[in-house]
């Protein structure tokens, strides 16, 4: 009887390992994009106070999205204010402090009743993730629709630079025929994912393929 007890007892520990989700190793970085006035500049921080927080719900096993209060902490260590906009050499510097893979630059504006969010993903670690791309808020235009619709547009980069963190692990394997299905899922969900098609021209260099192949994989 005590040898069964055991058993369950270890068991029973052992569940929660077994349970256990693999947590992500990619780190992205999200930061106040750059504005024109002090009002502006308010509403930038709330946008991507929203936009991160959304982000990371909906990409928590695929990328950990440095939370705000790491943010904080960070600037605080610098002397800066916790909703300082940063300007480039600032934020590169603040992503490689926090060694993250990548991060976000770029600038907000209004535009009539809407908010406009123009966001370059800088990769700095092999993520994958390095993207430009424009995201507009609903009319009228509010901090949460744009933090909303900022936090879903990243969440598609992040899925397809996984795909393209594959085609590279494929790649280097000379998995080749691997390595460009993964390339193909990536930009079915973004086109102009730079990761893929860089994989792409890649694989089919390894394999001397005609540049007419290259096109027609992508």
């Amino acid at each position: 009887m005590r040898f069964v007890a055991g058993l369950t007892v270890a068991a029973a520990a052992a569940a929660p390992a077994q349970l256990a989700v693999q947590q992500p190793t990619e780190k992205l970085l999200l930061v106040p994009l750059a504005a024109k006035t002090p009002t502006d500049s308010v509403t930038s921080v709330a946008v991507m106070d929203l936009a991160r927080e959304k982000l990371a719900q909906l990409v928590r096993y695929k990328v950990m999205v440095v939370p705000k209060q790491k943010l904080c902490e960070a600037l605080k260590a610098s002397d800066f204010a916790c909703d300082v906009l940063l300007d480039e050499s600032q934020a590169n510097l603040l992503a490689k402090f926090l060694t993250v893979n990548a991060y976000t630059t770029g600038t907000f504006e209004h535009n009539g009743a809407t908010l406009v969010a123009r966001i370059r993903v800088r990769d700095i670690g092999s993520s994958g993730l390095a993207a430009l791309v424009t995201v507009t808020s609903a009319n009228p235009g509010t901090a949460a629709s744009l933090g909303d619709a900022i936090g879903q547009r990243l969440a598609t980069i992040v899925r397809a630079a996984e795909e393209a963190r594959n085609c590279n692990d494929q790649r280097q394997k000379s998995q080749f025929s691997k390595a460009l299905d993964a390339a193909r899922k990536a930009l079915a969900i973004e086109p102009n994912l730079t990761a893929a098609h860089l994989c792409v021209a890649t694989v089919y260099e390894a394999q001397r393929m005609p540049a007419d192949s290259m096109i027609a994989a992508a």
